[in-house]
């Protein structure tokens, strides 16, 4: 759940901030969108789990260019923080719940 939370922002903020249109993060979106759709020969593989990969390049780039200096100490920082703060802890609730049921 948190994967495609993370996927959804980034994507809004791929669609709101022209500077995040370069190569590195087109590339890894197209790869990840367009890959669940390719036709294949056999049942053994999905293509969807091969599209993951792609999608987390393009996350983590998208959290890259929002990350950056510039940017980071500008007027968005609380915002920038508060993202980086709620998804991290996220991830260590999710985690630690993983390793319990376990």
């Amino acid at each position: 759940m948190l994967e495609v939370v993370a996927f959804l922002t980034c994507f809004l903020v791929f669609l709101v901030w022209r500077r995040t249109h370069y190569f590195g993060n087109v590339a890894p979106l197209l790869v990840a969108l367009l890959l669940p759709w390719w036709p294949t020969d056999s049942f053994t593989g999905s293509t969807v789990l091969w599209s993951l990969p792609f999608a987390f390049v393009f996350i983590g780039g998208i959290y890259a260019d929002l990350l950056e200096r510039r940017f980071f100490e500008g007027r968005f920082r609380k915002r920038v923080t508060a993202t980086a703060l709620v998804l991290v802890g996220a991830s260590a609730l999710l985690s630690f719940m993983l390793v319990a049921a376990v």
